[in-house]
């Protein structure tokens, strides 16, 4: 609005990461008014947490339950302080973890690039996650023998990372 603020202070910047928040919120908020789909936002995330709690749990091999043990996570310091992107990452991290770990497992092309893709979620959720998948990837590419073109493709999502973050 040109009334509250000068033309050109506010431009459309996307790609940089911790947008995953700001776009739900976006989407709700043609449903709700603005501050409800805020509220909406970080109330999904909060259980998000725990159903992807659960779903690494499953992952596991482990009973569901342990999922509340996030609970310190989910309604703890990082909520707050507002840090709703980082409670979002967190959410998106939970549950991509088996995703990536399934991916690794494969190790073929097909795999490398919904890993790539899952790491593109993890980087629009907040970069730090983005960071934490990749170190996730490096282990279970690691657990796995080592063969030249299943390991490259196992680290080709890191590699793409990389570029992602310097560039």
């Amino acid at each position: 609005d040109t009334s509250f603020f000068p033309s050109g202070l506010y431009l459309w910047n996307p790609g940089h990461p911790n947008q995953l928040f700001h776009l739900f919120g976006y989407l709700l908020s043609w449903m709700v008014a603005t501050d409800v789909a805020v509220k909406l936002v970080v109330a999904f995330t909060q259980i998000g947490i725990f159903v992807a709690g659960g779903r690494l749990a499953d992952h596991l091999g482990t009973p569901r339950w342990t999922a509340l043990l996030l609970a310190p996570m989910a309604l703890g310091w990082t909520y707050f302080w507002g840090l709703v992107t980082n409670l979002l990452g967190l959410a998106v991290l939970l549950f991509v973890l088996p995703s990536l770990d399934r991916a690794s497992q494969q190790g073929t092309s097909r795999s490398a690039l919904y890993a790539i893709g899952l790491l593109v979620l993890l980087y629009l959720a907040h970069e730090s996650v983005m960071v934490i998948g990749c170190g996730a990837i490096l282990v279970f590419a690691f657990a796995h023998p080592l063969t030249l073109r299943k390991t490259t493709l196992r680290l080709l999502p890191i590699a793409f990372t990389i570029a992602l973050f310097l560039g």
